[in-house]
């Protein structure tokens, strides 16, 4: 007669239970911590962004965006420790005259806090007599003679008396900049740049680094295509 085996089970031993709370704690302080971390990263992504293509941007004296030839001064004005890429055209294909969106990003790869002048409300900053910094950021494009054009210039003010004109961009930390900016250029620059299409466009960022005006620039490594057109004669 077959008499089925009964397998005996050998019981756990229960954990006293002094044991039991500080396991649940160490438990809920991965969990917390893991929540923490997740936290911190989505905040550090939203960190420095400047939309100026959302609405209610105060923007008060603002850049003529005529393209125009990039000069340098004299003298060996400081580097900017800045690398600029060039995120994002927002089409491929532009007629001169429309609106172009674009954003670039701002990586501080120097040792020091650097700040950015963060506003384009510069009716605000430039009062008679204050001092403020200026950044130009633009897109460059090099026509088929080897002249280099702007176009798409936003001008970026800040001051020490208003607290939110300027961002503090941290060694390693990277801002993000969005606009939307007419392109307009004169009859002769449109036609030399429309030969060079595809053009090549590349970001540019300069600021005035010294007492007497000095320019630096720092120019994206990257570059993204744009074919520009010329309106349609009617």
């Amino acid at each position: 007669m077959y008499i089925p085996r009964v397998h005996q089970f050998q019981s756990v031993p229960e954990l006293p239970i002094e044991q039991k709370r500080v396991s649940t704690m160490k438990a809920l302080s991965f969990v917390v911590m893991a929540v923490v971390a997740v936290s911190a990263v989505g905040a550090a992504s939203s960190e420095h962004f400047l939309d100026l293509t959302k609405p209610g941007i105060v923007a008060t004296a603002p850049a003529k965006n005529v393209g125009h030839g990039i000069g340098h001064s004299g003298g060996h004005p400081p580097a900017l420790p800045l690398r600029l890429t060039l995120s994002r055209l927002d089409r491929q294909v532009y007629v001169f005259g429309s609106a172009i969106t674009y954003e670039v990003t701002v990586e501080n790869i120097g040792e020091a806090p650097f700040k950015m002048p963060w506003s384009v409300d510069r009716a605000r900053i430039e009062g008679e007599g204050t001092s403020f910094l200026q950044g130009f950021l633009s897109l460059l494009i090099v026509d088929p003679d080897g002249g280099e054009h702007l176009i798409g210039t936003v001008i970026l003010d800040g001051s020490e008396l208003f607290a939110d004109t300027l961002e503090t961009v941290l060694p390693g930390e990277i801002a993000r900049i969005r606009t939307r900016e007419q392109i307009n250029v004169g009859p002769e620059m449109a036609s030399r740049l429309a030969a060079s299409n595809p053009a090549t466009v590349r970001a540019v960022f300069a600021m005035d680094t010294t007492p007497i005006g000095l320019s630096s620039r720092v120019i994206s490594e990257n570059a993204l295509p744009a074919t520009l057109r010329l309106a349609a004669r009617r």
